[in-house]
């Protein structure tokens, strides 16, 4: 008997909640999406005392895009169109162009070569990955993954570290400089 008196005052305990998910009244019929649930709560109040049918459904928000993984991802498909295999993110990779970009991005210089003089042997070296091959791309200045990933492929040295079917593992970061310019960097890499 007590957990149906709890359950007959179920509406009463939800109040506001159960109106957002769908209150069904007589009248016109309002729509409200990507809203947060106060807002919907006021919205479906407010309809709902004028005599409106109310559906209420919340759009969450749009989850924040990764450049670097868009980069990937727009790099497979040009392999893809070319029978190629997709490269496949590798958390070494990512270390070493992770740290790349940084140090572009705190020098504000664009350069294959390391603040410290490093190339891109001794920085993947650095992350104990045995490698047979490696590549790598740098960019400076591209605002998005797309604009990064067409300069690229319009570049034939890159384009080819992009297209190269014996490269299997890949890392990619962007860091943004004090003075705001994004420093990229994408490293290639096959095990030994």
């Amino acid at each position: 008997m007590r957990t149906l008196r709890h359950l007959r005052n179920l509406p009463t305990l939800l109040g506001g909640i159960l109106l957002t998910v769908m209150v069904t009244l007589v009248g016109a019929t309002s729509v409200v999406g990507g809203a947060s649930p106060p807002d919907l709560v006021a919205v479906a109040r407010a309809d709902a005392d004028r005599g409106a049918s109310i559906q209420v459904a919340a759009t969450p928000p749009a989850p924040a895009s990764d450049p670097a993984a868009e980069v990937v991802e727009r790099t497979n498909a040009v392999r893809a169109q070319h029978g190629l295999a997709p490269l496949q993110i590798h958390p070494q990779m990512m270390q070493a162009a992770q740290a790349h970009s940084n140090d572009q991005a705190a020098v504000n210089r664009m350069s294959h070569t390391g603040s410290n003089g490093s190339t891109m042997a001794v920085r993947v070296d650095a992350t104990g990955y045995a490698w047979s091959r490696i590549a790598e791309n740098v960019a400076a200045g591209q605002g998005t993954a797309q604009l990064v990933t067409d300069a690229w492929l319009d570049s034939p040295g890159h384009r080819a570290n992009m297209l190269n079917a014996d490269l299997v593992h890949v890392g990619v970061a962007v860091t943004t400089s004090p003075s705001g310019t994004p420093y990229w960097t994408m490293v290639l890499a096959t095990p030994r």
